[in-house]
């Protein structure tokens, strides 16, 4: 099992939001094979495996979840059950290609 700030670090790294923003999508998934560094693949969740991720690879789902609240729409970035990126205030996928995924370090 991959931990959580792991998924977290994973999402920054490939520049998730802006990925949705490109793709214009729900989801994501990210084959990930941590042996690797920063090898990863992105794809539909539809498509198949790309063939990095061998016996210790993840496929990581991320979704693209929305909910409206008094009037305004809020978005919110999960895996796995997982709140990845907190919620924001929802605008376009246009906005999310100028977004990125900070990552607080102790």
């Amino acid at each position: 099992m991959i931990a959580i700030e792991e998924v977290v670090r994973v999402a920054a790294e490939v520049e998730l939001l802006k990925l949705f923003g490109e793709k214009q999508c729900r989801a994501i998934t990210i084959d990930y094979l941590p042996q690797r560094g920063s090898l990863w693949a992105a794809r539909d969740p539809d498509e198949a495996p790309s063939t990095i991720g061998g016996p210790d690879g993840y496929s990581l789902t991320y979704m693209l979840e929305d909910q409206m609240f008094g009037g305004v729409t809020y978005a919110a970035v999960t895996c796995s059950g997982h709140v990845v990126v907190r919620p924001f205030r929802w605008v376009s996928y246009h906005e999310l290609l100028g977004s990125s995924i900070n990552v607080a370090t102790n």
